[in-house]
C-alpha cells in the first residue's frame, strides 16, 4: 500500500519524492489503509480493493511484452482498443505514446507499477501512465510489484469490473 501511496503522491511534480517517502513512511497502519482508500475512491480505480484481496508481495521486472494495460477513457480506450491493450504494441504505435493523455508530465519519480498475473501476462491495476512514460523512455522491463499470496477467489470478479472487455 505504501507504493500505491508514494506513486499516486508523487504526480505532483512539484513534489520532492524523499519528502513523498517520508510522509508516508510516518503514517501508521490505519493511515496507510485510510489514505490508499481515499486515492483509490477519489481516482475511481479500484485499486485499494485490489491491494485488500492480497497479503503478500514482491517485486519483480516485467517484460512489456507481457503487460497490457486497462481501460483509461472513452476516448484514449479507443487508441488502445486497436493494439489490444498491449504494452509493446502500444510501445510502437505513435499515436498513443504522443496523445495528450500520455503527455510528459516531468520526470517520473517512482515507476513501479501494481499488477496481477493472468496466465502468461500480466494486467496493469495501477500505472498506465507510468508505463507509457516508461516505455517513451525506451525500457523492456518495467519494475512491477505483483501478489503472490492472498484471496484469489475474488480476483476474477474484480478483474471483470475493471477491464470490463479486455478480459
Amino acid at each position: 500500500m505504501k507504493e500505491y501511496i508514494t506513486a499516486d503522491m508523487s504526480r505532483n511534480k512539484a513534489a520532492d519524492i524523499k519528502s513523498i517517502k517520508k510522509f508516508v513512511d510516518s503514517l501508521d497502519k490505519k493511515q496507510i489503509n485510510y489514505m490508499c482508500k481515499f486515492l483509490s475512491l477519489w481516482q475511481q480505480n479500484g485499486v485499494a480493493d485490489f491491494i485488500d484481496m492480497y497479503d503478500k508481495w514482491e517485486i519483480e521486472k516485467i517484460p512489456i511484452s507481457k503487460l497490457k494495460m486497462r481501460h483509461i477513457n472513452k476516448k484514449t480506450d479507443a487508441l488502445l482498443k486497436k493494439d489490444k491493450f498491449e504494452l509493446y504494441k502500444i510501445a510502437k504505435d505513435g499515436k498513443v505514446v504522443k496523445n495528450p493523455e500520455f503527455r510528459t508530465q516531468g520526470k517520473i519519480k517512482d515507476e513501479k507499477i501494481i499488477v496481477a498475473r493472468i496466465g502468461n501476462e500480466y494486467k496493469i491495476i495501477d500505472g498506465d501512465h507510468r508505463s507509457v512514460e516508461v516505455i517513451k523512455l525506451g525500457n523492456k522491463k518495467i519494475e512491477a510489484i505483483k501478489p503472490i499470496e492472498g484471496k484469489r477467489h475474488k480476483i476474477k470478479n474484480f478483474l471483470r469490473r475493471i477491464f470490463y472487455k479486455i478480459v
